[in-house]
């Protein structure tokens, strides 16, 4: 049986990120993460397969090192450990590749691109207290404030997909324009040399130079609660102790698994319960013999009718084409990809339990020929993660976030990262914070923080 002052449940970045935290302070304290897989990250995770480096996900930190990362970086002593390359997306749409919004121009018609000039400036007018006054208003009825006109929205819709991964008729307005301004206040959204899981590493190796401990393959069987208060957990038959116990796991494996039913009371059952995870992934890695693209990112969008899209995909109906993600990771960072070849990210949004994953493989690899018609040719493998997969990696149903960021589980609505359990908390995309992915589980760490003395 051992001691710890701290017990966190999963090394995703949010669990990395309050593990750091703690283990930080004057007197630092003795913290141990335990996480179920063979490596830490979480969602943050990549691996090699014949000289390229995968990430688990398809990811672009939204500030790179100017936001919540960085912070942790600069926390840890690491912050020059990790360079990041900036990048502007660009939009697609019907063959055509333009800056969004401002590409939209002789597009649309007139009164419909200066009413979306008209909703960027009222949402960079915000104030803290305005966006939060949007939490329970979505995102489609805010933008119909503005323009119904069918491409701005899907614009719109887009740029809600990458940030939180729900489709924006069902994701909180005031989440997105949080997430909106901080972007713009930096200018910063990039991705790591070395891939996405070097961030992960490297706030792993600060976070054991400031004494932490981290175990890997170790999943938690249970919490020991006594009296409503947590104690400890218990690995493989193994008890470990601890006077605070952190879940960087999902809220609902947490609290109805690990910890009980019988010992939630009804007002807290009916809390958790209903809570909505975000949309799953397909993610299709092409390993490339020759460069072939030459930009850094794209986001494709498939239909001028976002919310006709979306119900279709929910309804299980396969589309003529994919809204999809095609980042070029090598482009980024060329440590990721053998040098003369090339790594392709190719990803779309769709709810778990799609019926017709196959089918989507297909539409997928086709839209990658429309933009580089000779890639057949240059494909050395590709490399498939579905929604299966995901969820067999982070759980959640395979969310490529955690519990959506909707207008019922944003702001003031969002799970709190205390718990009805004494002395048990929860962090990461599953409770508190805000912001887009990776910086969400952060926000949520330091939040926390502040809970622990």
């Amino acid at each position: 049986m051992e001691e710890f002052d701290t017990i966190v449940i999963g090394s995703g970045i949010g669990g990395l990120s309050i593990g750091a935290i703690l283990a930080s302070r004057e007197q630092g304290h003795k913290v141990l993460i335990l996480e179920k897989n063979s490596g830490v990250g979480g969602r943050l995770f990549s691996y090699e397969k014949e000289g390229f480096k995968l990430d688990i996900g398809a990811h672009v930190f939204s500030r790179s090192n100017k936001g919540p990362v960085g912070e942790i970086l600069r926390l840890v002593g690491k912050e020059d450990s990790i360079d990041f390359t900036y990048v502007r997306p660009m939009a697609s749409y019907q063959g055509k590749v333009f800056p969004f919004p401002r590409g939209l121009q002789g597009i649309v018609p007139d009164k419909d691109f200066e009413s979306l000039n008209q909703m960027f400036g009222a949402m960079m007018s915000l104030s803290p207290p305005q966006t939060e006054e949007l939490d329970e208003t979505d995102l489609y009825s805010y933008v119909q404030r503005f323009t119904d006109n069918g491409l701005v929205n899907a614009g719109v819709n887009n740029i809600c997909m990458v940030y939180m991964v729900v489709p924006y008729y069902r994701a909180s307005a005031g989440e997105f324009i949080r997430c909106i301004q901080a972007e713009a206040r930096t200018r910063a959204s990039g991705y790591p040399i070395g891939g996405c899981g070097a961030v992960a590493e490297v706030v792993a190796s600060g976070f054991r130079e400031l004494g932490g401990v981290i175990e890997t393959n170790a999943e938690v069987d249970k919490i020991i609660v006594e009296n409503s208060v947590a104690k400890g957990v218990v690995v493989g038959g193994k008890t470990y102790l601890a006077d605070n116990i952190i879940s960087n796991a999902d809220i609902k494996r947490t609290m109805l698994d690990l910890v009980g039913e019988e010992r939630l009371d009804k007002q807290y059952l009916n809390q958790i319960r209903p809570l909505e995870y975000s949309y799953s992934a397909l993610v299709l890695r092409l390993a490339l013999d020759k460069v072939l693209a030459d930009w850094k990112l794209i986001t494709h969008i498939a239909s001028d009718d976002p919310v006709g899209y979306h119900k279709a995909l929910e309804d299980g109906k396969v589309p003529d084409d994919m809204s999809a993600f095609l980042p070029v990771p090598s482009n980024f960072a060329p440590d990721v990809a053998p040098e003369g070849k090339q790594l392709l990210t190719v990803a779309t949004a769709v709810p778990y339990g799609f019926p017709h994953i196959e089918s989507l493989k297909q539409i997928l690899l086709d839209l990658a020929q429309r933009f580089l018609p000779e890639i057949k040719k240059h494909i050395m493998w590709m490399d498939v993660t579905t929604p299966s997969d995901i969820n067999s990696f982070v759980g959640e149903n395979g969310a490529v976030i955690g519990i959506a960021q909707t207008v019922h589980q944003s702001g003031r609505n969002r799970p709190s990262v205390t718990t009805p359990i004494k002395n048990l908390y929860l962090c990461g995309a599953e409770a508190g914070g805000w912001g887009v992915g990776v910086e969400l589980a952060v926000e949520s760490a330091k939040s926390l923080s502040l809970l622990i003395p």
